[in-house]
């Protein structure tokens, strides 16, 4: 059987991840041959290994696709961009860019089109026993492109959701900064998963009227973060202490920070933690 190959314009010693990822590697031969500014990639049996149900085809199929996934992939999202994206407002361009590119590295998410793309170029090798990738992209991109725009779809529904959330915490924050304190002070300790909200003399305060509110908007689906934050915006106080265990709760309190900002002190100590230091 003819070797069957691949061409491109990545050399070998940027493709040695590539051939680790194969699992069936040590079957055959894999040289490449360079000619200018390409190279030619051969995969041929070897020649003590059974030929019966194997097929080099499958291995050039695999390697084609990690090396375009890997390489070429940048390249074909921004054209796909100008095409689709060039002309739409309020896109930071690069970061776009960088999310569409993870997420079509994500080869759990996107199993299926993986899969449809490697069958595709491996009915082409069949076919044609070389594949010429540059050429192979031009002229065939179409199953590539519909990878693209699904994970450019995901990312501009999570770029969406993010800047509802940033509209929502700005909103929060302009009630706060344009409403008086309410209470001097508030301690919010955080232990074990649970909370307590004291007063500036070590009190429970009392934010039942707040639990039982959010229990009937939400029909009781409520989390320990709801109550925290809507609990302390009701109270609007003056000074927040947070007291916390070192790690825990970050996602709550990077939250609470953006909030109240310059009213947000961060415990890491005192008679209520025992820690020994304020943070701001």
């Amino acid at each position: 059987m003819d070797p069957m190959k691949i061409g491109c314009t990545i050399p070998a010693e940027r493709t040695h991840g590539i051939i680790e990822k194969i699992s069936s590697k040590k079957k055959v031969d894999i040289n490449y041959e360079e000619f200018k500014d390409r190279y030619i990639y051969s995969f041929s049996l070897k020649k003590k290994t059974s030929q019966d149900g194997f097929d080099t085809s499958d291995i050039a199929a695999q390697f084609a696709n990690e090396m375009i996934m890997e390489f070429y992939i940048s390249d074909l999202i921004k054209k796909r961009y100008r095409e689709l994206l060039f002309n739409k407002k309020n896109i930071n361009t690069k970061q776009l860019l960088k999310q569409i590119y993870l997420l079509t590295r994500n080869e759990s998410l996107f199993n299926s089109e993986r899969i449809r793309i490697e069958s595709e170029i491996h009915d082409f090798i069949m076919a044609n026993n070389i594949l010429i990738v540059d050429g192979y992209l031009r002229f065939r991109p179409r199953s590539f492109n519909n990878l693209i725009d699904r994970a450019m779809d995901i990312a501009l529904n999570q770029r969406q959701i993010e800047m509802e959330y940033d509209e929502f915490i700005n909103m929060l924050k302009y009630f706060i900064d344009t409403n008086p304190p309410e209470i001097d002070l508030v301690n919010l300790i955080i232990r074990n998963k649970d909370f307590e909200l004291l007063d500036s003399r070590n009190k429970k305060i009392n934010n039942k009227s707040i639990v039982e509110m959010l229990e009937g908007v939400f029909q009781g689906d409520i989390n320990k973060s709801d109550i925290i934050l809507s609990s302390l915006i009701g109270l609007s106080p003056k000074q927040i202490i947070v007291h916390v265990c070192q790690g825990e709760s970050e996602e709550l309190i990077e939250i609470l920070r953006k909030i109240f900002t310059h009213r947000i002190k961060i415990c890491y100590g005192c008679s209520l933690c025992g820690n020994k230091q304020y943070k701001d």
